[in-house]
């Protein structure tokens, strides 16, 4: 090894073992002498080239110097540190909301395609890959945007906080989002209204609780997240059309107040839920399965004193346990779920008959977000748009005229059938 230079201006020993390149030496914050192989990025093995060991004992060298003066100064080391101070960030600053949701998953992949990386380091070249990564998971144009966002001010936030230089933030906002069409991915599609007929046709095999804020949620045309934060505190019961006012909504956070209108068949639907402590929710999951339950034993067939009584035969530690509200994920999922098994069963039932399910067996798939489409649009056909629009809690008239659009295309089509 006399015949090779040594590494220039970087401590330590580089040898041969086995004709690949090894480090002996005691990195910046640490206490003994190591001797580590030197891989390059992504290598399962020490690399057999001198000139790119001595690359790579350089980078390792710089990277050690980096999270030796991070842990001093309490910043984070590696991208996977900042994005988990990015996630107490956001839990702190919307306790109740999505955005935090939304931010735990754009940070979870940053941190699986480049945890260990120094957040310094990160290039629009790196942002890009991850995010044809996300592309070839199969997701859609706008989560896919919505997951770059959500990085890209996690970035200008670790500046505001003093840990990034703030090139590095504007080098990234250089990525642009996609478009329709790119890497072949279709554009928003809107959301069409749910029929009536579908809505009917699961009512009955929903659980009570889900059931009736389908029912509150089909009558008044409010967002998921609204019903299921209800509260006896915050309806206005004094008039003969009661008043809802959301604790947290979508508008929000321009100051805006959002104003629900209940009228009788919504009434008729809460009534039995607002005998309850005033700040807590009308819909808890925890209540619609013990109803579940006392209708199931209602129902018994063995009598009381002959097999399982009530609290037996049950697991000790469940998994999973009805919390005590739902969330607007949740919400959707029972109705998902619901719907996906009242066709299988349609389904193995046809099977068993030896014929195959008829269409009007199957209901249709839906979620609770096609049930304010449905009113936006019923509302339109007989009520003007300012009225809409207030129900509906839109900033502009610009989103409530798309559902004018909706019920005037099917008008069009009445009269054309009608007239011509």
């Amino acid at each position: 090894m006399s015949d090779l230079p040594r590494l220039s201006k970087t401590p330590g020993c580089i040898y041969k073992n086995r004709d690949r390149w090894w480090w002996k030496v005691r990195l910046p914050g640490e206490s003994a002498i190591t001797a580590r192989p030197l891989k390059p990025e992504g290598a399962r093995y020490a690399t057999t080239d001198r000139r790119l060991a001595e690359q790579v004992a350089r980078e390792m060298y710089r990277r050690a110097i980096h999270q030796a003066e991070a842990k001093h100064e309490g910043r984070p080391v590696t991208v996977a540190d900042l994005a988990a101070h990015y996630n107490a960030h956001m839990t702190r600053k919307h306790p109740s909301g999505t955005q935090a949701a939304e931010a735990r998953l754009a940070m979870a992949a940053l941190a699986d395609a480049f945890g260990t990386r120094i957040p310094d380091d990160l290039t629009p070249a790196d942002l890009t890959a991850l995010r044809e990564k996300l592309v070839d998971q199969g997701m859609t144009l706008s989560t896919i945007n919505r997951r770059v966002r959500a990085i890209l001010v996690m970035f200008r936030w670790a500046v505001t906080q003093g840990w990034l230089y703030q090139g590095v933030a504007y080098a990234l906002e250089c990525l642009k989002p996609l478009r329709p069409g790119d890497y072949g991915l279709a554009g928003r599609r809107d959301v069409p209204p749910v029929a009536w007929d579908d809505v009917e046709r699961t009512l009955p095999h929903l659980s009570p609780a889900v059931r009736d804020m389908v029912l509150v949620q089909w009558h008044t045309g409010m967002r998921s997240g609204e019903v299921v934060q209800m509260r006896p505190c915050d309806i206005d019961r004094s008039g003969d059309i009661w008043l809802y006012r959301p604790e947290h909504h979508k508008t929000q956070r321009w100051g805006h107040e959002r104003l629900v209108g209940l009228g009788p068949q919504a009434q008729a639907v809460l009534m039995p839920y607002l005998l309850r402590p005033a700040e807590q929710r009308l819909f808890v999951p925890a209540e619609s399965e013990r109803r579940r339950r006392d209708a199931l034993h209602a129902a018994r067939k063995t009598p009381a004193n002959q097999g399982n009584s009530p609290g037996t035969h049950r697991v000790a530690s469940p998994r999973k346990q009805p919390g005590q509200e739902y969330t607007s994920g949740t919400y959707c999922y029972c109705v998902a779920a619901t719907i996906q098994r009242v066709n299988a069963r349609a389904k193995a039932k046809a099977k068993a008959e030896g014929r195959k399910v008829g269409a009007g067996e199957l209901i249709t798939p839906w979620h609770p977000h096609q049930l304010r489409h449905a009113w936006a649009t019923r509302s339109r056909e007989v009520m003007d748009l300012d009225a809409v629009r207030a129900q509906m809690g839109h900033r502009t008239l610009a989103m409530t005229d798309h559902y004018a659009r909706l019920a005037m295309e099917k008008l069009a089509r009445e009269a054309a059938r009608k007239m011509g």
